[in-house]
């Protein structure tokens, strides 16, 4: 899962940690829903307080 954002913010979720701003999760577990949802609000809060990005929406490459 790519961009998250710093790790420090995200700390329950540190042990998913790979890299640079990248998680990964075991197949032989199931995914930590709950933590994946507070990562996404977070990600949209911070999306949206962000000055001069209100309804921002970037149209992908294959949709142009």
């Amino acid at each position: 899962m790519y961009p998250v954002g710093e790790p420090a913010e995200h700390r329950a979720l540190s042990k998913y940690m790979t890299g640079k701003g990248t998680y990964r999760f075991p197949l032989d577990e199931p995914l930590p829903v709950d933590l994946l949802r507070k990562l996404v609000e977070a990600r949209v809060k911070k999306n949206e307080a962000a000055p001069g990005r209100a309804g921002y929406a970037r149209v992908s490459s294959s949709a142009r």
